[in-house]
């Protein structure tokens, strides 16, 4: 049963109304991101080489064995 609240759209407005949404999702999508002040990037770019080669998890494991 169709919904009573329905809009009928020809197709011409339905494209109309994708391509405007669209474009603007577009316009917000394209916006940059700032990037992170350089001492938090340092700090994150460390992460990541650290997770890359498995220093990280190597090192909690060896935490793991000292406690008492």
């Amino acid at each position: 049963m169709p919904h009573r609240n329905a809009l009928n759209l020809d197709a011409d407005h339905n494209s109309a109304i994708r391509e405007e949404i669209g474009e603007r999702l577009r316009i917000l999508l394209s916006k940059e991101q700032p990037r992170p002040p350089q001492r938090i990037q340092h700090l994150l770019d460390r992460l990541n080489s650290l997770d890359a080669t498995g220093v990280r998890s190597r090192n909690r494991r060896l935490r793991g064995t000292h406690r008492h």
